[in-house]
């Protein structure tokens, strides 16, 4: 009976780890950072000129941009964030400045220093998850969480039920 519920706890444990793993999301190695990296003020200028103006950004842009800002901000630096991009992409870091229309970030994964233009952010997350062994991408805080409460559910009422009664 104690083998029983065991190998039913481990089924549960086993099913729960895998309804986590999302497969179509997988990023290659190979993938460049699509991140708008802005230059270092210490790099000497490029001979392009750029004489076309800057497009004004849409009343809807303009809000999205003003809600990532305020979230980076209110975040603060040294803030473990996931920063979504437009193209759906994610990065994982800590955020290491912030500036008037970009912020910088140090990167876990790639261990090094990005800058995110506010305008090529979809989405600012606080914090992010432990690496999925099998694809290499973060899982979202919450779904541990979720697997828990979902694997404690399951022990405290199908195994019980389960348990033939003599």
């Amino acid at each position: 009976m104690l083998r029983r519920i065991l190998s039913i706890a481990l089924v549960c444990a086993l099913v729960a780890s895998f309804v986590c793993v999302k497969p179509g999301l997988a990023q290659t190695q190979t993938s460049k950072p699509s991140a708008a990296t802005v230059n270092d003020r210490n790099q000497p200028p490029t001979d392009k000129t750029d004489t076309k103006p800057t497009p004004r950004p849409s009343a809807k842009d303009a809000k999205q941009i003003d809600r990532i800002k305020r979230d980076v901000e209110n975040y603060g630096i040294a803030t473990k964030v996931t920063i979504i991009l437009k193209d759906n992409q994610e990065r994982y870091g800590e955020i290491a400045q912030i500036d008037d229309d970009t912020f910088r970030i140090v990167e876990v994964d790639m261990k090094q220093l990005q800058t995110f233009a506010y305008k090529d952010v979809k989405k600012v997350r606080f914090n992010y998850g432990n690496p999925n062994p099998f694809t290499g991408k973060r899982w979202h805080p919450r779904w541990g969480f979720i697997a828990v409460i979902a694997l404690t559910a399951f022990l405290l009422i199908i195994v019980p039920l389960s348990v033939p009664r003599t």
